[in-house]
């Protein structure tokens, strides 16, 4: 695995998942990238958990972005959710 990560430049992760599947596909460039190194085309290889046209491509240099969740802020005694005004219209009756 070591040299297939050497060689193609893909992650551990990529390379583990071309090689074992563990449970998913992989993406069509990485089976370009892997099957290159061997000679062969993508679909030589009968890949553990087959190819697949979604996901971010390898190589791209990108990370995946994750953006915080909003919170909004809650009554402390009913937890209905508060409005801008920041009191609770449930329990001011």
């Amino acid at each position: 695995k070591a040299d297939l990560i050497r060689l193609t430049g893909l992650h551990e992760g990529a390379v583990n998942r071309a090689v074992e599947g563990n449970g998913r596909a992989i993406n069509e460039r990485t089976a370009e990238l892997v099957s290159k190194v061997f000679g062969l085309d993508a679909g030589d290889i009968a890949w553990p958990c087959g190819i697949t046209d979604r996901g971010r491509p390898p190589l791209t240099g990108h990370p995946i972005i994750t953006r915080p969740i909003p919170v909004q802020p809650a009554c402390p005694d009913c937890y209905t959710l508060l409005p801008v005004s920041g009191e609770c219209s449930m329990c001011a009756a």
